[in-house]
């Protein structure tokens, strides 16, 4: 007896696979959840975190993935799908939206919450 699922099943199925939901920390240290399509550049989708929260001059900040061992400034002309295994990494890999030029670390809380936003400024 074959299995009814052919290679053709699972393409399509990869296929279907639209965003990805990622904890993003926003330029005044709160924590939220958004869901970043894959097809859209990272300008696109910073573009659109910041007007939800109201926050004018796009071009003024950055993306930047935050995982365990670094931390990477996405560029804005490249889509979300070319990161999208970076961000699927790991599930203690968020993004942070800051200000060009920022230099933040997100810490840990504890009691087992992971990252939830907590910035520090490093001067």
């Amino acid at each position: 007896m074959s299995d009814s699922k052919s290679d053709s099943d699972f393409e399509e199925a990869e296929s279907e696979i639209h965003s990805i939901e990622m904890n993003i920390v926003y330029p005044d240290g709160k924590l939220f959840k958004y869901s970043l399509y894959l097809e859209n550049t990272v300008k696109q989708e910073k573009e659109t975190m910041l007007n939800i929260r109201h926050i004018q001059n796009p071009d003024e900040y950055e993306l930047v993935m935050i995982q365990p061992l670094r931390q990477t400034v996405l560029e804005d002309s490249i889509t979300i799908n070319d990161y999208a295994t970076d961000l699927a990494s790991s599930h203690e890999t968020h993004l942070e939206i800051r200000r060009k030029g920022t230099q933040k670390t997100s810490e840990k809380q504890p009691g087992g919450l992971g990252n939830v936003g907590s910035c520090i400024t490093l001067k």
